[in-house]
């Protein structure tokens, strides 16, 4: 069994379900706390054109950047190059890209009612396994590739899932 990563398994949801208004690309070491998307959908209502990114309260980061989000089909389409995780990553960073591409177009707002927690192995919530070590060895080269990326303007040189 050929393990896809979550980036390309994240991009072969929205190819099956593309259809749908939103997206949520989810991980198995997340706690979703109650009333986590009351406030995500209530945050998404003061967005322009109630479309955008809608980052989720990690109890990890200080900083407002969203390590899980609600994105919407049309933000998707029109800000993300038409897909749910950036391609041009092993495992890390496309959640900045993302961020950043959302905040550069006026359509994102972090939600700190939202709380869904990211229980990792990196912030100590988790155990180190093997699918942890296996991801880790791509972090710097992922950041390497985000930072050459931001300063390109973060280009769609990639195929879109969704148009």
């Amino acid at each position: 069994d050929v393990q896809k990563g979550a980036i390309a398994s994240w991009n072969h949801g929205l190819m099956i379900l593309g259809q749908h208004d939103a997206f949520i690309p989810g991980a198995d070491d997340l706690t979703w706390h109650p009333g986590w998307l009351n406030a995500a959908l209530a945050a998404l209502q003061t967005l322009p054109g109630h479309q955008g990114l809608v980052g989720f309260n990690d109890l990890d980061r200080t900083d407002q950047m969203a390590t899980h989000f609600l994105v919407t089909r049309q933000c998707i389409i029109d800000v993300m190059g038409g897909v749910l995780a950036i391609p041009a990553y092993h495992h890390y960073w496309t959640d900045p890209e993302m961020n950043a591409r959302a905040i550069l177009a006026g359509c994102y707002i972090w939600c700190k009612e939202a709380i869904v927690e990211h229980r990792n192995a990196m912030n100590g919530k988790a155990e180190d396994d093997e699918t942890y070590r296996q991801a880790s060895q791509w972090f710097k080269e992922d950041e390497a590739t985000f930072n050459r990326r931001r300063t390109l303007g973060f280009p769609d040189d990639f195929e879109p899932v969704i148009q």
